[in-house]
């Protein structure tokens, strides 16, 4: 997951500032998620996902796909495919203000 660095920038960077990111796994076993977890530092928690948070988040049609979430809960953004880190911390910022 090529986001990956550019989301635990944006944990360390914007967390004390209320936001926080949140993974979403779509896998089956808990295993691989580990491993991921453990092999890119990640300091953000993952969930593990089922087909009806998929269904609330509106649908995943592929992967990846990020959605920004306003601190009412409301999805203020959805990305399919890539992210850049300037891309995430300039729509972060329109959120936060």
């Amino acid at each position: 997951m090529r986001e990956a660095p550019s989301f635990v920038k944006a944990q360390q960077e914007l967390s004390a500032k209320g936001f926080t990111v949140i993974g979403m796994s779509l896998d089956t076993s808990k295993g691989p998620v580990e491993q991921f977890i453990n092999s890119r530092n990640i300091n953000y928690p993952i969930m593990m996902a089922n087909q009806k948070t998929v269904a609330a988040f509106g649908g995943i049609v592929g992967v990846p796909t990020s959605f920004l979430v306003n601190k009412s809960g409301i999805i203020v953004k959805k990305y399919q495919g890539y992210i850049s880190k300037d891309t995430l911390h300039r729509d972060v910022a329109a959120i936060l203000e």
